[in-house]
């Protein structure tokens, strides 16, 4: 990994670690979200990122995870 590439990985990170949760107690998380992806269930991700969506419209993290 290059040093840019380390620097904008961890730049990244911790954004992601210091903005307010994206994901409300009855959302799904990010790990489901990725798990039900990785595991070609693509309509039920997307379900997951749809209401999360809907709860918090203004979520940047919630936007980069459905990208």
């Amino acid at each position: 990994m290059s040093a840019k590439s380390f620097v904008q990985f961890t730049a990244l990170a911790l954004v992601i670690s210091f903005t307010a949760p994206a994901f409300a107690a009855d959302d799904a998380s990010m790990h489901q979200v990725y798990l039900a992806a990785e595991a070609g269930k693509f309509n039920e991700a997307q379900s997951m990122m749809d209401k999360v969506l809907h709860d918090h419209p203004n979520s940047a993290k919630a936007h980069y995870v459905r990208g």
